[in-house]
């Protein structure tokens, strides 16, 4: 005998029960197949379904607006979704299991700083019948600190009775104790070479997520930027652009790899300091460039422990032309580069126009040109027989 709803929440009358129609089953269910595998197609059908759900009731019992927090592409990855509710995050997970003894949240949403909440809800959810309930909720804090890890699967699990039942609960807490959230280790920066690595292995064609591949270290790192998850997204349903290929200087379109100079020091301890060799200073805030942007470069086992930055300062100067001076900097707190690094310009046809090389004591070393918009060159970096490429554009 199946159950009315009235009489399923007599049982449990703590949780929060809903019904959907099959008319809203239907909405949610995605117009073109946005996914590459029919799990995260299904995945991503579900988690539509809930947000639809819930987000009236959460608006209503909070008295606030939700807005969803996290992006659709994810759901090729992993399901569940975040929302903000006032100055609280949370994270919802639902799932049609019918065990409901244990709830378990995909690390991705535990240890990546950018995707973290203060709340997470577990959502069970019966598409035949045409409910769903939300029969628990956590902490970050509580499910970081007291979850059991599970390595195989990497995912957090509290059994039932370590959870609160009562949204009201929820409500009051979510107005006193907004953020939830313990301490989380920061994920590492994934270079150029890594970053297109990933990229071309993670974004093959599969029947399921790539997210056990590598280590999490690495794939939250890679899933934690945006632009970056977005382009494995892509690459993994068929779209041909993957990797931004060309920076475009004049119109300062530069991806999540290039850094503003405060950022190089700070994160990457690039040395900026004028020292020895050099005709330009970065001190001297009149001399300054009207943009100034830098990226790290890995080229592997060549420079382990001492990394180097490309500097790439554009200014303009008359007759519509533009002055762009190249420079290659130490980082890692080191103070000089490591001897014999090539900085080569190429000029559209792929012929040498310019090139340096480091000496035993360079602090940095540099190359200056001048062009006008819409002429390409390129920039390569090497050490022996590993070397990287960068394409502009002015």
């Amino acid at each position: 005998m199946t159950l009315t709803l009235a009489q399923l929440s007599l049982a449990c009358p703590h949780q929060l029960w809903l019904e959907f129609s099959e008319s809203e089953q239907k909405t949610a269910w995605p117009v073109t197949q946005n996914y590459s595998y029919e799990a995260a197609h299904h995945r991503a059908f579900l988690n539509r379904l809930t947000l639809a759900v819930l987000s009236p009731e959460f608006s209503a019992a909070s008295e606030t607006s939700v807005q969803l927090a996290s992006s659709e592409n994810l759901w090729e990855f992993v399901t569940g979704f975040a929302v903000n509710l006032g100055k609280s995050r949370l994270v919802i997970i639902p799932s049609e299991t019918i065990d409901t003894d244990e709830f378990s949240v995909p690390q991705e949403w535990v240890d990546i700083p950018a995707l973290a909440a203060d709340y997470y809800l577990a959502v069970q959810v019966n598409l035949e019948d045409g409910w769903l309930r939300v029969w628990g909720f956590s902490t970050h804090r509580k499910l970081k600190t007291e979850g059991r890890y599970d390595g195989g699967d990497r995912t957090y699990s509290l059994d039932v009775e370590a959870l609160f039942e009562n949204l009201n609960t929820l409500w009051v807490s979510q107005q006193l104790c907004p953020a939830e959230k313990a301490d989380i280790q920061p994920l590492p920066t994934l270079s150029h070479n890594q970053i297109e690595r990933f990229i071309g292995d993670l974004g093959q064609p599969s029947l399921y997520s790539p997210r056990l591949k590598i280590p999490f270290a690495q794939w939250g790192a890679l899933l934690a930027v945006e632009d970056l998850r977005e382009q494995l997204y892509n690459r993994r349903i068929g779209k041909e652009f993957a990797l931004q290929k060309v920076v475009s200087l004049t119109k300062s379109i530069f991806s999540n790899l290039w850094f503003f100079l405060d950022e190089l020091v700070e994160v990457h301890g690039v040395n900026l300091l004028a020292a020895r060799g050099g005709s330009r200073t970065e001190e001297n805030e009149g001399d300054r460039p009207a943009q100034a942007r830098g990226r790290m470069i890995d080229l592997g086992i060549q420079l382990v422990g001492h990394p180097v930055a490309l500097i790439v300062y554009l200014s303009p100067e008359s007759n519509n032309k533009w002055n762009i001076l190249l420079q290659l900097r130490p980082g890692g707190g080191q103070t000089y580069l490591p001897p014999d690094v090539q900085m080569i310009v190429l000029d559209d046809a792929g012929e040498v126009f310019l090139e340096a090389r480091s000496r035993q004591a360079d602090n940095w070393i540099q190359l200056e040109f001048s062009g006008e918009p819409g002429e390409r060159f390129s920039v390569k970096v090497a050490l022996g027989d590993a070397s990287l490429v960068e394409d502009f554009v002015i």
